[in-house]
């Protein structure tokens, strides 16, 4: 990159984002599946779109260009993720894929899959997919836990990251971010730095985000410089048990307790934006495009009322791209998960076997007639037959693993089959080990692989892993974690844990 061309104060009009144009979907389309639909696959995105196939295109650019940004911004190098992420482009704002009021779109971080849902008109949706997938890049490319306002700030900070050719627009504040310093009161950065989260709601988790994205921006645009530096003393200062504000201020050379002070002056008198200009504007990604079907649409929005919890709609959608194509497997896999869901388990394995006998080289297929396995086995009472119903499951995991050896939801629910009593938890351990090395991000993966320490006995690596997840975790999800820690055997005095009852 070439210097700084232009440093411009805020607050201005945040410029307009793609998904503030008109949708050209059909306009007497009556169902949200049916008008023209197109597919755009690029190096690290899937992305299906209600839009004109013109402006799909330059959404898929805009998404590899802010990626490659990231990259230049940050200093590091681009790392292969094991899992897609795909973007769904509604073409209107629909109930039963989650948008209810002001909502523009959300990102959902799966084991095998991200999935991104906005819509047109939303001017927000663009930030959270930034925000959400910043999250994703950085745990992705290092395994160390990042404090909460340190994560998040860097997520608020690229959130608004824009690239126009050759220009890179860069430190924009987020929608509402300014209003709530303005018109809110602070809380402590004490309370930000420690690492506490738990029970953060309404003006203390504004003001935590709105404050961390504030710190983040000073530290790395108005502070004396190297950031990245600065950032990995610090991370390395708490990976080696000293205080985190002691740390904090060590690695930074900033008091704590003239944070505030200091950061309100920053926002009055120097804060601004970047804009950079690059001596060549990014490569231009390679990108492969199709027209999709009405079936294949439908069964795809059936996923996403499924992951909604939406199971109505879900089965709704499903039976849509049914009538359109009754040899469409993933709708035929969806009515399944559907009918698993209800425990309603001799209804699905008919529809799993027909997916399969439809395309049996199928990864995805495979591993989710595993996870139905893995889940009757659950429910199964006798312990010959549930030992035979794992046994199938890490059949159908293996196959499918051979198919696609880098999703690590295939790992995980493999790991899974062998927490159950009298199997071989070590083998258990590993493929967790190995499914959070694909993906250390996915929550899912983590608490699996805390379950499977404590069984193995390992409740030193169990405590680790939870306290690291909830000192970096969304606030929503700490109660649940801190229920886990709390059930771990006590630590003595002499630092081993207490052995369990039984044992």
């Amino acid at each position: 990159m070439e210097g700084i061309v232009n440093k411009a104060r805020w607050p201005r009009t945040l410029v307009a984002c793609l998904l503030l144009i008109t949708s050209s979907f059909t306009a007497d389309a009556k169902e949200i599946w049916e008008g023209s639909w197109v597919e755009i696959r690029s190096e690290h995105f899937v992305l299906a779109s209600g839009l004109s196939e013109e402006r799909s295109i330059k959404l898929a650019l805009q998404l590899e260009n802010f990626r490659a940004a990231v990259d230049a911004l940050t200093g590091v190098k681009g790392v292969e993720e094991p899992i897609p992420t795909k973007i769904y482009v509604l073409p209107r704002a629909e109930k039963a894929l989650g948008f209810n009021g002001s909502l523009g779109g959300y990102f959902k971080a799966r084991m095998r899959a991200n999935y991104a849902v906005m819509i047109p008109s939303g001017s927000y949706s663009d930030d959270i997919l930034k925000h959400e997938y910043t999250h994703y890049l950085i745990s992705s490319r290092d395994h160390r836990p990042y404090p909460g306002w340190l994560n998040e700030g860097l997520a608020e900070v690229f959130s608004t990251l824009l690239v126009d050719d050759d220009v890179v627009e860069f430190g924009r504040a987020p929608e509402g971010r300014v209003n709530n310093l303005v018109a809110l009161d602070w809380i402590s950065f004490q309370s930000i730095l420690d690492g506490s989260r738990s029970r953060m709601n309404g003006r203390v988790a504004a003001m935590f985000y709105a404050q961390s994205w504030l710190l983040v921006h000073y530290l790395m645009m108005g502070d004396a410089g190297q950031f990245s530096a600065k950032t990995a003393d610090y991370l390395s200062r708490l990976e080696h048990a000293e205080p985190p504000l002691a740390a904090f201020e060590a690695a930074f050379g900033v008091e704590v307790d003239a944070l505030e002070r200091r950061l309100i002056a920053y926002a009055q008198k120097q804060m601004g934006f970047l804009r950079f200009s690059l001596k060549a504007p990014f490569a231009a990604a390679d990108l492969r495009t199709r027209a999709m079907k009405p079936d294949e649409v439908a069964a795809q929005v059936g996923l996403l009322a499924m992951l909604q919890g939406n199971y109505d709609d879900a089965e709704e959608f499903y039976e849509a791209a049914l009538d359109e194509n009754p040899d469409n497997a993933s709708a035929l896999v969806g009515i399944a998960d559907l009918h698993k869901f209800a425990d309603r388990y001799d209804e699905a394995a008919p529809l799993y076997e027909r997916a399969l006998a439809l395309e049996p080289n199928d990864a995805d297929h495979l591993l989710d007639y595993g996870e139905y396995l893995l889940d009757r086995a659950v429910v199964e009472p006798s312990a010959d037959a549930r030992r035979l119903l794992l046994v199938e499951a890490r059949r159908q995991f293996a196959r499918s693993y051979q198919l696609n050896p880098s999703n690590p939801e295939t790992l995980s629910q493999n790991g899974i089959t062998y927490l159950f009593e009298g199997e071989d938890v070590a083998k258990g351990v590993q493929s967790l080990e190995q499914a959070y090395d694909l993906l250390p991000s996915q929550l899912d993966i983590q608490v699996a692989l805390a379950q499977a320490y404590v069984a193995a006995g390992n409740t030193e690596d169990a405590r680790a892993l939870l306290e690291r997840l909830i000192a970096t975790t969304h606030a929503e999800l700490a109660e649940q974690l801190e229920k886990l820690l709390a059930d771990l055997p006590p630590v003595e005095a002499n630092g081993e844990a207490a052995a369990v009852a039984g044992e």
